[in-house]
């Protein structure tokens, strides 16, 4: 009784609101409610998360496989060319210069036997003519002697006019031998093929036995002195003794107007002591024609400075890898098969400027790892990339 006067109270209530009033009063209502609705309605059906496995980012790392090679090394020099023979042309004899040849000039070229210069020869053909006229009259004195021992008999002072007969003959041919002997040394020739370095006489010039006239050397042959430390003795099969034409090939560098060329040579000595200041071992290269144009090189000049390759031992079994693969100077980092980091230590055969010669702690197939890498670990797993199964000879970088 009292509820459906309760209901009839209410719905008199709304009965006697205005449509917009009505709409204002319901409003709160119906979001609430809408609000709710939701709430459970996303309640009872949570959206699914998909769950997604978690990567793990490896170290990257570059490899080539170790692979091992005969090495045939090479020992790097420097020099200064230098002609294999010089020498000072000497006067023998006093004269005045009647003669010179158009090649006795400072870089003029001659050939051996070639009259390079020659003096006036009148005072010794004169003391040609004097001596002859000695040798005669000795060898009548001689003559007359024995005539004498013919009509008297054979006694002690006869045997000895006959001896210092003979004795005064022999003197005056060696005096014509003299004179004849001086009279050539007023022509002087070329002893080898060679190049004039510097002159001190000319024409019309008068020179005293002894004086300096020129200063040349040959051209057959150049020479190069080359240092060699205890170091790259090693690493080199050098004659130690005595000269050989079998000695270690020898590449020459050299530049001449801007262009570089080169020469070839062989090491033919070694100087009979080491350097007291440096304690370095010379050795002697020679370059066979070194200004020989069919060659189509130019002229390897005395003076020149130039580099050199020595050709050195060949070694066995010895792996080449690149300069940045080992570690603290002898150590180097390898991958197995289940990609896991593992450190080899190595000997050296040689530290070079960019390649490092192993002689041993590498098995033949094992992957270097040639990239940097960042804080490495004992057995960390990696990433290979790039791998290369070439030796480092073929490899690049």
């Amino acid at each position: 009784m009292k509820g459906s006067r309760f209901l009839s109270n209410i719905t008199g209530m709304f009965s006697s609101l205005s449509g917009t009033a009505l709409l204002k009063a319901l409003l709160p209502v119906v979001v609430l409610g809408g609000s709710v609705f939701l709430a459970i309605l996303i309640l009872a059906n949570p959206p699914k998360i998909e769950k997604k496995p978690i990567e793990r980012t490896l170290p990257v790392v570059k490899v080539m496989q170790a692979h091992p090679e005969v090495v045939q090394l090479a020992v790097k020099s420097q020099g200064t060319v230098t002609p294999q023979t010089e020498v000072n042309l000497i006067a023998e004899v006093s004269g005045r210069v009647t003669y010179v040849a158009s090649s006795f000039k400072n870089g003029g070229y001659f050939k051996k036997g070639d009259l390079l210069i020659a003096f006036d020869p009148a005072e010794y053909d004169l003391g040609i003519v004097k001596a002859k006229a000695k040798v005669k009259e000795a060898s009548g004195r001689l003559a007359k002697v024995k005539a004498d021992i013919r009509l008297k008999k054979d006694t002690p002072i006869t045997r000895a006019q006959v001896s210092e007969a003979r004795a005064g003959l022999h003197a005056a041919n060696a005096s014509l031998q003299e004179a004849e002997l001086k009279r050539q040394r007023t022509e002087l020739y070329a002893p080898f093929d060679g190049r004039v370095k510097s002159t001190n006489a000319n024409i019309s010039q008068y020179v005293r036995a002894g004086q300096e006239l020129a200063q040349v050397y040959s051209v057959g042959v150049a020479e190069v002195r080359l240092p060699i430390s205890d170091e790259q003795l090693e690493f080199l099969d050098l004659p130690m003794q005595g000269q050989t034409d079998n000695g270690p090939y020898v590449t020459i560098f050299g530049r001449v107007a801007n262009r570089k060329y080169q020469w070839r040579g062989r090491i033919v000595r070694t100087e009979a002591s080491l350097d007291p200041k440096s304690r370095v071992l010379y050795a002697v290269v020679q370059v066979k024609n070194p200004n020989q144009a069919s060659s189509g090189l130019p002229p390897l000049s005395v003076g020149m400075y130039v580099n050199a390759n020595i050709q050195g031992r060949k070694y066995r079994d010895i792996y080449v890898l690149p300069r940045k693969s080992v570690k603290q100077g002898k150590r180097v980092m390898v991958v197995d098969e289940s990609q896991r980091l593992h450190f080899r230590d190595v000997d050296l055969l040689r530290d070079e400027r960019d390649r490092m010669l192993v002689k041993k702690g590498l098995k033949p197939g094992e992957n270097v790892v040639i990239s940097p890498l960042e804080t490495p670990i004992e057995n960390m797993e990696v990433k290979v990339i790039g791998q290369n199964n070439n030796t480092y000879n073929n490899f690049e970088n």
